[in-house]
Parts: structure tokens; sequence; C-alpha cells
């Protein structure tokens, strides 16, 4: 029985609404309250404080298990996979690698697949980081991304580039972040031509006497997927299946043959402005306008908030009203772009049982996008203490059925609890939240992981994951085959 869940966009919105009012009524209370003066006495006997000296933080995971993985002809094969996930944390600076191996459980030779190429020895470097994206001064960060977001989210949100286990990337983030203003830039796979973002944010009022203007700000992006791959569309009938090359009348069908749209870039505007601040928190209003460049255009008003109450909790929440132009699309590079930019499909044939292979794109949706729609966007994330996270967001346009994302994604992990649980699911194209089923091909992406704590340094558990590994016909790749992996896990911590 798939998985329901029961509820719907306008109570999302309202719930986001009350969010953010709550977070407004509190950052207020707590502004107003005068601090307390500490006693004269403690003043006297306190002591200097000596500065603090910082240690290497390491964590040492190793997963063993037994997982079946399709090969070229579709069969499965059975295999015993490792992974060495070691991660430490030095200051400001953190790293991890990922070293796997996948034992054949019949001719007892190692898979050739997990390091026939200098992406595979690249991926052995997980990530690498400096600082935190939004403080003040440098962030940097090489290697997988889960979550990459730019500006507003109106081109790059919740981007991941390792949506394959086979065929991680690696890729590049930086930020400089100053009092006047902030530049950033993103690329997705340093090996290869694959998605960018350029964005710049100007403050020019930061000197101004009137506080509700200084952090007023102005900024610009530029994105775009410097990849051949996703080109293609049909412009006899936009937005359905095609062929990479014509056939005979003698299959019974009349399918048109994928036009070249070339590579796709989007420019985009935006101004913000806080309307309310306090050492805890703040809200801010902005409105974007955007553009698919030779193609259509969106607008974007929308409020961003975020509340801290103490040091262990972060809450941030957004939420958009968008007009979509004609051949518009938000979000475009999304968790799941990489899954649909290029999707292998098939054609039934007439009066016959067999299917042709053709292909479609993200594209080839875009340019069926053939009228103005009305949209919401809601999205948020809340982190506790380093134990807790939950990042989910819900967009929808009005008056189009079938033209929505839900994104969720949840991790519970401590040293202090016996448990560990990573969750995360896209759902692409459902009509309303109303009846959701978590399951079938609408869930484009699903990621389960969970363990118990048996001993000190020992953790039983298993995983499920969807992996989208290249499709290939006569050689030439022909987009990605969704895939389903299932593994018992031995976790050891150390």
């Amino acid at each position: 029985m798939p998985f329901t869940l029961s509820f719907n966009a306008p109570l999302c919105l309202k719930i986001g609404s009350i969010i953010c009012l709550i977070m407004l009524l509190h950052g207020q209370a707590l502004a107003q309250e005068p601090e307390p003066t500490p006693p004269e006495e403690f003043l006297e006997e306190q002591e200097p404080e000596s500065s603090d000296v910082l240690e290497i933080e390491y964590e040492l995971n190793f997963d063993i298990g037994v997982t079946s993985i399709e090969n070229a002809e579709g069969s499965k094969e059975r295999f015993l996979a490792t992974a060495f996930k070691p991660e430490f944390f030095y200051g400001p600076y953190s790293g991890g690698l990922f070293l796997r191996s996948h034992l054949h459980t019949k001719d007892r030779n190692f898979r050739s697949e997990d390091y026939d190429s200098f992406g595979d020895f690249l991926s052995i470097i997980r990530y690498f980081q400096y600082s935190d994206k939004d403080q003040p001064g440098y962030y940097v960060r090489f290697g997988e991304f889960e979550d990459a977001t730019m500006g507003f989210g109106q081109f790059i949100n919740f981007f991941q580039n390792s949506i394959s286990l086979d065929n991680q990337k690696r890729g590049i983030e930086f930020q400089y972040k100053e009092e006047r203003y902030t530049a950033e830039v993103f690329y997705s796979n340093l090996l290869a031509a694959e998605v960018f973002g350029l964005r710049g944010s100007y403050y020019p009022f930061v000197n101004s006497p009137f506080s509700k203007y200084k952090k007023m700000a102005f900024g610009a992006s530029f994105s775009g997927d410097l990849s051949d791959k996703g080109t293609l569309t049909n412009e006899e009938l936009p937005g359905a299946p095609f062929l990479v090359e014509e056939l005979t009348d003698s299959l019974g069908i009349r399918t048109a043959v994928g036009n070249d749209d070339g590579r796709i870039f989007m420019v985009g505007a935006d101004v913000s402005m806080p309307i309310f601040e306090t050492p805890i928190s703040y809200v801010l209003t902005y409105a974007e306008l955007s553009k698919i460049l030779g193609h259509g255009m969106g607008i974007g008003i929308g409020f961003k908030g975020n509340w801290q109450p103490d040091d262990e909790w972060d809450i941030e929440m957004q939420l958009e009203q968008r007009y979509l132009g004609k051949e518009y699309m938000p979000n475009y590079f999304s968790s799941v772009y990489e899954a649909i930019r290029l999707q292998d499909v098939s054609i039934p044939v007439e009066d016959s049982d067999e299917d042709v292979p053709a292909l479609n794109t993200l594209r080839n949706f875009l340019i069926a996008e053939d009228s103005g729609r009305l949209g919401s966007y809601v999205d948020m994330t809340l982190n506790w203490n380093r134990t807790v996270r939950l990042i989910w967001s819900y967009e929808n346009a009005w008056n189009n059925k079938d033209n929505s994302w839900l994104h969720v994604d949840f991790r519970l992990r401590s040293e202090d609890l016996p448990v560990f649980v990573r969750l995360q699911f896209d759902v692409l194209e459902n009509d309303t939240l109303e009846d959701l089923q978590i399951s079938g091909d609408k869930l484009n992406f699903f990621r389960l992981e969970t363990a118990v704590r048996v001993i000190d340094f020992l953790m039983l558990g298993f995983g499920i994951r969807t992996s989208f590994e290249p499709s290939f016909s006569e050689g030439i790749p022909t987009g990605l085959k969704r895939q389903r992996r299932i593994e018992p896990k031995f976790i050891l911590t150390l």
C-alpha cells in the first residue's frame, strides 16, 4: 500500500504565514527585553577567558552490506558492498572521503565500474569546505552537493549533483560576503560542461542614517547548462516524446525527430529590503524578474525570514507568489534536474505489443508551457543542535493540473541517540497535495537510510535508494535509467 499524505497547498501556505508571524512576535518581544546587568561581585570575581584551542573532531563510519545492481543487460548482480566514510572538523574547516568497493558474490571479483574513470577517483573526496555560506568573508565548498541554492532559488534550488551512485560528480561553490556586496559562483561538475551559476548582490545604503534601508539589496543572477544533454525538443508536438532518427512507416507510427534547441541560459534581477529585524530574527520582502533566454519570463514577490532563538535552533522560511509566463519554469535546476533533463522513454506501436525507444527532455516540457500561470512556492529549513535537520519545499501552479513539485529531506543523527534516519524524496507532477502517493512514476527520487545502535560502536540497519545510471543505444548515451538499490547496513562508528 503506498504511503499517503493528506494535506493541501492552501494549508501549507497558512501554516507558513503563521510561523512567520510567530517569528516576528517572538523576536520583537525579546528585542524589547532589557539585558540583565550582572552583580558587581560577579564582575569582580570573573576572570578573563582564555583563548579557545581548536581541536580536530572526526567521525569514522564504515558501512557493510549486500546489494543488487543492474548490469548493462538489465539483469541484477549481487555484491558485497563496503563504504568507508570518514569526516573531520577543525574550526571553519571540514571534509569527508568516500571509499567504496563492491565484491561480486559469485566470481569474487571487484566491480570495475567503481573506479573506471578519473571522475571515480576524484569522487573519493566527498567534500571539502571552508566556513559556512552566508557568513561574512570567504566560503568555499568542493565536492558533493545535495541542496545547493543560489539567491532566492529562482534558477538553482536544492540542486544535487550525485543522483547517480556509479557516476558521481564533484563541483565547486564559492561565496565572498562583506558589508557592501556579496559575490557567488557555482559549478556542478569540474570534469565536464554542466550547470553553472553566477550571482552578485549590492547594498548601496549600508551607510544610510535610515536603518531600515541599510540592508536593502539589489541582486543579479546568471545561470545555465553548458552541456548538450537535454537540448532536443519536439517542435511538432511540444511535450510529447520524440525519436532520435526517423523510422519507416512500416512501424505504424509517425513521431517527430528531436530538434536541437541549443544550450539554455537564464538571467534575473531582484531587490530585497528587511521589514523587521531583531538580534535573533529578521523578515525581508523581495521581488524578482527572471528570463529564460529565447523563451519566457517570470515574476516573483515574496517574504523570507529567519529565527534563531538560541544556539540550538535555526529556522528559515520563504513564501513566494509567482506569475509564470509562457515557456517559463521556476526552480529549473532543482534536486531532480539531472534525472529529468534527458529521459529515456518509449512509444507504443499501433497494432503491436512492441514499444519503440524514444526520448523526452525537460526543455521539451518547457516549450509545452504555452500560456501564463499563477503559482505559489513555500519552503522551510529547520536545524536543531546539529542533530535534526528538516528541509521541505512545495510549489504549485494554480491553473495548471499536474504542475507541482514536493521536496523533503529529513536527517536525524547524533552520537547521543540510538537511531539514525535519513529520508529524502521528490514528487513531481501531482495535482495537489491531497492524496499524494509516495510511489510510482511521479516519485522521481527516493532515499531512506535507517539504523539502530546495538553496541557503542555498531549500528544495524538498511538503506533504500533511487539511483539514475546512464542508458545507451548503440554506444550513444540516451538518458538515465532509474534503479532501486536495497542493502542491509552494518555501520561501525569510531
